[in-house]
């Protein structure tokens, strides 16, 4: 039985090891190191003061405010009545199979945990492209069409940026996809969690969600928890032209996927035009810094990524001890030991700040001294 789990759980090495939870530097969840958008936060700070605010009063059923401003974040391009606000991106990952219910799915591995879980919980039959570690895992175009056309699957799911590896997918290869996927009623689902990290110039040259109105058999999920760093308030959202799935929002889905306060910071953290340019830079030179720093010890080998994370390879013996070693001093990285493809020696670290990465240095030296 394959073992599911996430990044982000620092609540299990609180109890193991006694570090409080704001001693632990976290770089097993990939989330802006910056923390959430100042206006965001005074817009939610300013709800929660208001004696007749958003906390006293169902939010709205259709998102009309919240779908607009999307639309704005995305140039304009898109229909409002494409974008569906969800409780994050899992939900509306998990809506999509809800909604088209696939007897067969194709997943990209190594892949987000989730693609799998939303399609066991609807006894769907998993098909899975392997991508290669001296490809530097990235998609090989001619064998992936290769195998959706022998597979003929009814859904396929990626991830772009991918999770872990954070590479990206050409969009000339998913539009073809998106082709021939149709000759046989098939859809593909795209997973943008971390599209947002890129510079807008680059997004666009990658980015599927513009191409929505095109293609009514396109799913793509966005993440708005991970760069504006509130994964405690749980936003995404799904963009497509389905109508099958707009018949399952309208008739199926529970209402008020979303919540008030949710909504609050969505709407204004997404006009913080200088959060989210701060943002990006820095993240480029923590990541450079980051990579510079990890590069130095032999035992470790770096895989190159567009995104706020690495994954990377540990050499025997230093593997068995890493996890572990790194935990008793309070840090705590992803073992990527149960991703598909990936297995014992891959782990995945963030990006975070200055002095976090100095305190993963430090131990990691400490830990290398040791096993010599």
């Amino acid at each position: 039985m394959q073992r599911y789990e996430h990044g982000g759980n620092p609540y299990s090495l609180e109890q193991s090891t006694g570090v409080p939870l704001d001693s632990l530097a976290d770089f097993s969840a990939n989330i802006n190191p910056l923390g959430p958008s100042p206006k965001g936060l005074s817009a939610v700070m300013a709800a929660l003061n208001a004696e007749r605010g958003p906390l006293t009063r169902y939010p709205d059923p259709q998102y009309a405010q919240l779908r607009k401003r999307l639309a704005a974040y995305h140039g304009g391009a898109l229909n409002e009545a494409n974008l569906y606000p969800s409780n994050g991106g899992i939900e509306a990952i998990h809506d999509v199979f809800r909604a088209l219910k696939p007897s067969k799915v194709m997943i990209v591995s190594p892949a987000f945990v989730e693609y799998e879980k939303a399609a066991r919980a609807q006894a769907t039959e998993v098909v899975y492209f392997d991508l290669k570690a001296e490809a530097n895992f990235t998609l090989e175009r001619s064998a992936f069409l290769n195998a959706v056309d022998q597979q003929k699957p009814d859904l396929v799911v990626l991830g772009s940026p991918n999770n872990p590896t954070g590479q990206l997918v050409e969009k000339a290869v998913l539009k073809e996809t998106l082709k021939r996927l149709s000759v046989w009623g098939g859809a593909l689902l795209t997973d943008e969690a971390f599209m947002d990290f890129l510079a807008d110039e680059a997004s666009s040259s990658w980015s599927m969600a513009c191409e929505v109105p095109e293609y009514e058999n396109l799913f793509v999920t966005r993440s708005l928890t991970k760069f504006f760093a509130v994964p405690g308030l749980r936003a995404g959202y799904l963009i497509t032209s389905s109508p099958a799935f707009e018949a399952y929002w309208q008739e199926v889905k529970p209402v008020w996927g979303m919540n008030a306060l949710a909504q609050v910071y969505v709407l204004a953290a997404v006009d913080d035009a200088e959060y989210i340019e701060k943002t990006r830079a820095e993240l480029d030179r923590l990541k450079s810094k980051l990579s510079h720093s990890l590069s130095a010890f032999e035992p470790v080998v770096l895989f190159p990524g567009e995104v706020n994370y690495l994954l990377i390879r540990v050499s025997e013996p230093f593997q068995r001890t890493l996890k572990q070693g790194l935990e008793a001093s309070g840090i705590l990285i992803r073992d990527c030991a149960n991703y598909r493809g990936l297995g014992q020696g891959y782990f995945r670290l963030a990006v975070l700040g200055d002095e976090d990465q100095a305190r993963l240095i430090k131990a990691l030296s400490s830990l290398l001294i040791q096993n010599e």
